[in-house]
């Protein structure tokens, strides 16, 4: 008999060596390749030696235990089991690191894993990489890169990246020395410059020390392994060319190569959470393994491609279409979560570059794609999409709140899915999937989405340029919507060209906010791109934007990409996904219609683009464009350029902060959210509107406000603005993030509607700022001020029409642009909706109140000047020694 055979102990074990044993069976073993039960001789396969080994040791255990007296025997466990430990660490090829760590991850099988410690202020990180067939004896250059990602994309640019550099590995890796690099916006394709030269991570130049700390690293060619070992701050050492680690979920990269090359496919991209451990670390598993999907979630339903034939063709486009079973009577079905089921192993799955998932109404169009087959277009029975997935998205999954409807009318789908074959590969068969997760628990609000952008893709014979395309949702068509809606999720998409892309929403005719937004797009790596939940009003307008660049391709004696369907082809697209349904109320409608698409049209047989506004079932014919559902407006949705522009949504630093030292530097001081007196740049306050004969308030970012004008305070006051002791529009500073929500009733003029009144606000402020807070959470109560960096959740604010808003949440390691203070005669101003005070800590109030009175006086009888040239003055250079006065007031006064 095979002394190898599985364990199998004669007499029952105890103590530490039952333990050992018991190790042994679990660990070891199954690691190995072994098996901790019996298996048949016949079928028994054949043992590493190092199996062998660990088996014999662990059948002479129980002999030893019985023989040897209880002291020696815990000194023998413990030896038996650090060797085991650690020729199961060579065997698995696990590389030998000088720290341990609370926490690991693979982020790439066995040919990465990540581990790590986590501290309230630095992280310390070991990556290990394996691949013999880069790291041999002959290597000369060898490197290893890590990186984070930007959250909005996790693409190559604008990462901020180390790379441990070994040499040849014949030294085992004593010469190693770690980089601080960066990636700058650069066009596609990544690889090459206009000039053909080669991109890699350029090396950090901002004044700063070095971010990263190397704490060791090691090249093994025996194991074909590289390991790095390193710590750093997780506040970003200099936002310009680095970025902040959370505590919570990072896209986080690697790399690899011999020579400084473009690594090709030797890199991945991961979303992992530094929260947690193991498999449910790294957030690419299904909803059901990752613990994401909802619990009211009790049956699936599987849409599989069956068995396509992947065309030879560079873009090829499949259909197939399912007709699902009709809820039983008196029940009820909603969609409340979705997720593509594509193996990527097969070569039908790494051809796949996205798809959807769209509803239909019943036809025999419809019933002709049951089968499969090719679509280069979409059904026209098929107008509102569900589900979108692109290579590196998540699952989707709808919030409690709401739901897509699964009916007798609406159980007709069709899966579309959009194959990239570059390489002209013959007789790839496909079969991916969505996985629609529904519940039979009715929630309150059915879903829906509205598509914008370039909605009819093609456009002629013009070409991509490298400038800024821009396309307009109109106020005639949302003004279409029954109310309010709140977007819940969204999904930018373009191809390989475009470079940033962003989503503008305006109200009252003036900009609002960037609701959504890619600085650094990636065509490989397309994740969620809405920043948070918002409300949707009818009668708001939205912009669709995107740059492009062709300048490379151009360069190469290619022909810039046209407007098209295929992936090397462009698409300028997103996706709102909204609760309650977009209902649809006008002349022109019929009960169900939805507003699903609003944006630009190329019309073939005018030459020209035009706007239209797309119902989800056919309407009566629109007298002037004889379209059924669709209205068309007489003038082209694509702007020459959004006129707010790239609103910056990001607040990241446009150049190096000199003087940091390596993380220090911020306008304002102090830490924890800065002791400063300001707000960012981007901050909105409400601006009576200063157009010839218009009437009410307009949103208005900080940045955008001047000396007289009037803004809205508390208790619905228009006050002017008398006075600016801060006004540095480049200024890199910490604010304190604070998230509130709606308390109690609606607010007013929201009427009874939920999706009003439990609107969230989040405001970006100084922690000595003083807001004005009440602990009774009710009208009336008397508030005190508050500094922003003592706010706690359950603290009560008050929004811009007097309601209450409790605080949520409190971010103190938000770094923003700008730096604004302005001061208002009533001594109040409201912004982001929320009330603030014009007072900070940095003054005693009473110095404040004295030192300003004469100003306020003046400006009251209409003597500005005064106000203006202190302003001046202050802003000019000025703070600082008027807050070195301040302080000596303060410990005078005390």
């Amino acid at each position: 008999m095979s002394p190898c055979l599985p364990l199998s102990a004669p007499t029952p074990p105890s103590d530490a060596t039952a333990a050992a044993i018991l190790f042994l069976q679990q660990n070891a073993l199954p690691a190995l390749g072994g098996h901790s039960r019996s298996t048949s001789p016949e079928h028994h396969p054949s043992p590493s030696p190092f199996r062998c080994c660990c088996a014999s040791i662990a059948s002479e255990l129980p002999r030893v235990h019985a023989i040897m007296a209880s002291p020696f025997r815990l000194q023998l466990t413990v030896s038996l089991v650090a060797l085991v430990v650690a020729m199961a660490s060579s065997a698995m090829g696990i590389g030998v690191l000088k720290s341990t760590y609370n926490a690991s991850t693979e982020l790439d099988g066995s040919a990465a894993t990540l581990h790590w410690t986590l501290s309230p202020s630095t992280i310390q990180l070991a990556l290990v990489v394996k691949a013999p067939s880069v790291v041999t004896t002959n290597a000369s250059a060898l490197w290893v890169g890590f990186g984070i990602g930007d959250p909005q994309s996790g693409g190559m640019v604008g990462a901020d990246i180390v790379t441990a550099e070994y040499g040849s590995a014949a030294a085992d890796g004593a010469n190693c020395k770690i980089v601080d690099r960066h990636v700058p916006m650069v066009a596609y394709p990544l690889g090459s410059g206009v000039g053909g030269e080669a991109i890699f991570p350029v090396p950090d130049d901002c004044p700063t020390k070095q971010s990263w700390v190397l704490i060791a690293c090691s090249v093994d060619p025996t194991t074909g392994m590289m390991t790095l070992e390193a710590s750093r701050s997780l506040v970003a050492p200099n936002p310009a060319q680095d970025r902040d680690i959370v505590a919570g979920r990072n896209i986080l990269m690697y790399a690899y190569g011999d020579g400084f090359a473009y690594h090709g496919a030797a890199r991945r991209s991961v979303e992992v959470d530094l929260t947690a451990s193991g498999v449910s670390a790294a957030l690419a598993g299904d909803l059901v393994s990752t613990g994401a999907l909802p619990p009211d979630a009790d049956d699936s339903i599987l849409l599989t491609m069956p068995n396509y034939t992947v065309s030879t063709n560079r873009t090829d486009y499949a259909c197939a279409t399912f007709e699902l079973d009709p809820p039983a009577p008196g029940t009820v079905q909603q969609m409340v979560a979705a997720e593509a089921v594509i193996d990527l192993a097969t070569s039908g799955g790494r051809l796949v570059h996205h798809l959807v998932v769209l509803s239909c109404d019943q036809s025999p169009e419809f019933e002709s794609f049951k089968t499969g087959k090719e679509c280069l277009t979409m059904l026209p029975v098929c107008t509102e999409q569900v589900f979108g997935w692109a290579v590196g998205a998540k699952p989707l999954v709808i919030p409690n709140e709401a739901g897509f409807p699964i009916t007798m009318e609406r159980r007709f789908f069709l899966l579309q899915v959009h194959y990239d074959n570059p390489e002209a590969l013959p007789a790839v068969v496909d079969s991916s999937s969505v996985r629609l997760h529904t519940t039979s628990q009715a929630r309150k609000y059915d879903s829906g989405v509205i598509g914008l952008g370039n909605l009819g893709i093609f456009m002629g014979d013009e070409r991509v340029m490298s400038k800024n395309y821009t396309y307009t949702c109109p106020s005639e068509c949302t003004s279409q919507m029954a109310g309010p809606v709140t977007v819940f999720y969204s999904a930018l998409h373009a191809h390989y060209t475009a470079t940033t892309m962003w989503t503008n929403l305006y109200r009252n005719g003036s900009f609002f906010r960037t609701v959504e937004a890619v600085k650094h797009w990636s065509n490989e790596h397309q994740r969620p791109t809405l920043f948070e939940p918002f409300t949707l009003l009818p009668g708001d307008r939205l912009t669709v934007s995107a740059e492009y660049n062709v300048d490379k391709i151009v360069a190469s004696g290619e022909a810039a990409p046209a407007w098209g369907l295929g992936t090397h082809e462009e698409m300028l697209l997103t996706g709102l996904f909204v609760y309650p349904r977009p209902t649809r109320v006008g002349p022109n409608t019929t009960d169900g219609d939805t507003i699903s698409a609003c944006g630009g049209a190329f019309i073939p047989t005018l030459g020209e683009q035009w706007t239209l506004c797309a119902g989800r079932k056919a309407a009566d014919a629109n007298a002037s464009a004889a379209v059924e559902g669709v209205d068309f407006f007489n003038r082209s949705a694509r702007a020459v350029a959004d006129e707010a522009g790239w609103a910056d949504p990001f607040n990241e630093a446009p150049a190096c902060l000199a003087n940091t030292g390596g993380g220090g530097g911020d306008a304002g001081g102090g830490s924890g959210g800065g002791g400063g007196e300001c707000f960012p740049a981007a901050a909105t306050v409400l601006r009576r509107r200063q157009h010839a004969g218009a009437a009410g308030l307009e949103a208005v970012r900080m940045d955008a406000l001047a000396l007289g004008d009037e803004v809205l305070g508390a208790d619905g006051v228009v006050s002017p603005v008398y006075l600016f002791s801060h006004a540095d529009a480049g200024a890199r500073a910490p604010f304190v993030r604070v998230t509130a929500v709606a308390t109690g009733g609606p607010p007013r003029g929201c009427a009874a509607s939920d999706t009003c009144a439990a609107r969230r606000h989040t405001l970006l402020i100084s922690a000595g700022h003083l807001l004005p807070t009440v602990r009774g959470g009710g009208r009336g109560a008397t508030p005190a001020l508050t500094p922003a960096a003592s706010l706690a959740p359950g603290m009560v604010l008050t929004s811009a029409d007097g309601s209450p808003v409790t605080v949520t949440a409190v971010d103190s390691t938000v770094r923003a642009t700008g730096l604004y203070h302005p001061h208002t005669l009533s001594g109040t101003l409201v912004v982001d909706g929320i009330v603030a005070s014009d007072r900070t800590t940095a003054v005693p109030a009473a110095v404040a109140a004295v030192a300003t009175a004469p100003l306020r006086a003046a400006y009251v009888a209409g003597w500005t000047a005064p106000a203006a040239a202190v302003s001046r003055w202050l802003t000019a250079g000025c703070p600082t020694a008027v807050r070195a006065v301040a302080a000596a007031v303060t410990a005078i006064s005390f």
